[in-house]
């Protein structure tokens, strides 16, 4: 799905080094073998305590040579921010490879569940750059509610620009403590999209190309708050800033 080349195989949504800092940290923590995981596009969630599902989109090689080397280049910080282990500097370059990871890992979620809400070129594209493609934003923020596992909740949406109705994306997720959310725009006619947020997240792509201390403000999302950011657009304002895209 990626390079085109084929023959996919069955590969796992989520390394096996993320499936076993999770699996440990959980058992450790709550005292649990299996945690429940609830996922969900347009309002139909499902629960369930497999983590380790698979899917049959990615080729061998593509898993494991480039989306390995992409999941080894954030391995070193994004461990510490699922597990929450204090602050952690991220330096420019560090956040474009995690929102990078963060856009493959919002694709294969949608290829898990199957809902087909994200264009399949975009693989093809993503494949090609190794950058989030589009008209696309990423967050990353800290969740400290009651949950422990992951969480995804995706919404389609559009956005009035002058009158012009542009479908989109928006999909939140996270893996324990660390929360991410990507806007992605069809595309956009002769104006980009200028975002005001809430300061608990930071914008990792486009890139601000600032240094940051994760997580950002010192804040972070308890449920019903992180519940809220994921089924709403609010904060969302979309104007000309004089660039075309």
């Amino acid at each position: 799905m990626f390079c085109g080349n084929g023959p996919v195989t069955n590969e796992h949504v989520w390394p096996d080094w993320i499936l076993e800092l999770l699996k440990k940290e959980i058992k450790k923590t709550y005292g649990l073998k299996k945690f429940w995981v609830k996922v969900g596009f347009n309002e139909q969630t499902r629960m369930t305590d497999k983590f380790d599902e698979t899917v049959k989109r990615v080729c061998g090689p593509c898993n494991r040579e480039w989306m390995n080397d992409l999941e080894n280049s954030v391995k070193p910080f994004l461990q510490r921010m699922i597990l929450g282990q204090g602050r952690v500097d991220l330096l420019p370059d560090d956040q474009i490879k995690l929102a990078s990871w963060a856009f493959k890992t919002s694709l294969m979620i949608d290829f898990m569940l199957r809902t087909n809400e994200f264009p399949r070129e975009l693989a093809t594209k993503f494949y090609k750059t190794r950058a989030p493609v589009g008209a696309c934003f990423i967050w990353s923020g800290a969740y400290n509610g009651r949950e422990h596992g992951f969480n995804a909740i995706g919404r389609p949406f559009y956005v009035d620009v002058n009158g012009d109705l542009i479908p989109g994306v928006k999909l939140t997720f996270r893996l324990r403590t660390a929360a991410f959310q990507l806007f992605w725009l069809s595309r956009m006619t002769g104006q980009y999209a200028s975002v005001q947020y809430h300061p608990a997240w930071h914008q990792l792509w486009p890139p601000k190309g600032e240094a940051l201390n994760w997580p950002p403000n010192n804040n972070a999302f308890n449920d019903e708050q992180y519940t809220g950011q994921a089924n709403s657009a609010h904060g969302i304002i979309f104007g000309p800033t004089g660039t075309d895209e």
